[in-house]
């Protein structure tokens, strides 16, 4: 994963010279020119060898920003088929730059130069998942009978309903705060471990979410509540940094959103599974949610309800 320019970098040649004197380097232009294209090829027959072996494919392609680079925008396509002999095979088969505008048209042209790239006939296609933004429904209208919106993109939009009710948004806004809190300072991680120790806790370091994920919010406040003593004795410990110290209405709203949590997080994570056909268990997963754990139970505090009722 080093840049092609490495090879020229006077370090890296001094070490080369002093680790095997009559070596010649390579240029970068060997590397990007010959080599590397070399080994692309030779791994792309062999995954087209591979699709050979597939009479029908499923599809899934969707969009991504790098986190270095500016936040460059890409869009990927992957394929999902069974071999002869019932092994599930999958293939990322392009990781684009994706300059354009994010229209359906642009999309449409994309997955269609993916298609006859990878010799894959519109006809084999018995699914093609994307997300559920206009953009894409648009782009797959020729192929009403296979799309599939994404569950999991269906479920994380839901989820968010809940997550920004007021009394919630406040209590992961102040964990959020609280983890940052502990990242910026070595002395509380320090003292954190401490505590544990003391009070028999296993290590575990706090974790930040990723806004737009809210299983990466689950766990975030699934792992404070677990080191909640732990958390608390250190910042109780430490002169002016009580300002982090979550109120007990917050941590209350925390539990709550958790216990709600708890069975969605464990559906999201079999449903991402690329080792097994997950498109059989949806509908069971849905009937699950649904008639069970979205089921109001009169005992219930008014919160719970309150996010059940968003996200039906």
């Amino acid at each position: 994963m080093m840049p092609f320019r490495t090879v020229e970098r006077p370090g890296f040649l001094r070490m080369m010279k002093v680790a095997v004197p009559h070596y010649k380097v390579p240029t970068r232009n060997y590397f990007s020119k010959t080599e590397i294209p070399k080994m692309y090829n030779a791994v792309k027959a062999d995954v087209k060898k591979s699709l050979a072996q597939g009479e029908f494919f499923a599809a899934t392609t969707d969009f991504w920003t790098s986190e270095r680079g500016g936040g460059l925008p890409y869009i990927s396509f992957t394929v999902h088929y069974l071999t002869p002999d019932w092994q599930l095979e999958s293939h990322c088969l392009e990781t684009q730059f994706f300059p354009e505008v994010h229209a359906a048209q642009n999309i449409a042209e994309f997955f269609e130069n993916m298609l006859e790239e990878w010799e894959i006939n519109k006809t084999d296609l018995v699914s093609i998942t994307t997300d559920n933004a206009a953009n894409m429904t648009k782009a797959f209208e020729e192929f009403p009978d296979v799309w599939l919106g994404c569950f999991g993109h269906n479920l994380n939009l839901a989820i968010s309903k809940a997550l920004k009710i007021q009394s919630v948004e406040t209590a992961v806004r102040t964990c959020r705060h609280l983890v940052q809190g502990f990242s910026r300072s070595w002395k509380r991680k320090r003292g954190l471990r401490e505590k544990q120790a003391a009070l028999t806790l296993p290590p575990l370091a706090l974790i930040h979410d990723v806004v737009t994920r809210w299983g990466s919010t689950y766990k975030m406040l699934e792992r404070f509540i677990s080191q909640q003593q732990a958390v608390c004795a250190t910042l109780a410990a430490e002169r002016g940094a009580l300002h982090l110290m979550p109120k007990d209405t917050d941590i209350i709203v925390m539990e709550q959103v958790c216990q709600l949590l708890e069975p969605l997080s464990k559906f999201t994570d079999a449903l991402c599974s690329e080792t097994r056909v997950t498109l059989s268990a949806i509908k069971p997963v849905l009937d699950h949610i649904t008639g069970d754990v979205l089921e109001e139970n009169e005992e219930e505090p008014a919160l719970t309800k309150q996010m059940k009722q968003v996200q039906e």
